[in-house]
């Protein structure tokens, strides 16, 4: 508790001259409260601009990041429809294939139907040029 005249009781002799000499020297507090006050204030400036910078980049980033999904979801979209023109594809080509196999068959058979009737031809004509070899061995006897 404290009397009339500012002092505790059972406060020591020290306390109550740094008590004084802190009241006499008021002036010299004054400066250096300003000074602190200064330095708080431009580390509060400070602190502005950097969150300020942090929310530019973040904005940035936020920006970036947004183009970044927009690309992924075209790209998925993109990525789909050439999974379906590879599937119309490969539809496609295994029904060629099928046709190729097919004419293929024909081809074979048309072939091998050429081949008889050349054999047949052949024959024909050999027995054509034989008759003509025994009419003219008839006839040169």
């Amino acid at each position: 508790m404290k009397n009339r005249n500012g002092i505790g009781r059972g406060e020591s002799y020290d306390v109550r001259e740094s008590r004084m000499r802190k009241s006499a020297s008021g002036f010299g507090l004054q400066d250096e409260f300003r000074t602190k006050y200064q330095l708080n204030e431009n580390e509060i400036e400070e602190l502005k601009n950097s969150l300020h910078y942090v929310e530019t980049k973040l904005g940035n980033e936020i920006n970036v990041r947004e183009d970044l999904m927009q690309k992924a979801e075209m790209d998925k979209i993109e990525l789909i429809k050439c999974q379906r023109k590879l599937k119309e594809q490969e539809e496609v080509n295994k029904n060629q294939t099928k046709q190729i196999t097919r004419l293929s068959e024909q081809l074979d058979d048309f072939t091998n139907s050429q081949g008889n009737i050349v054999k047949q031809l052949k024959e024909k004509f050999d027995d054509y040029n034989r008759e003509m070899r025994e009419k003219e061995e008839k006839l040169f006897q």
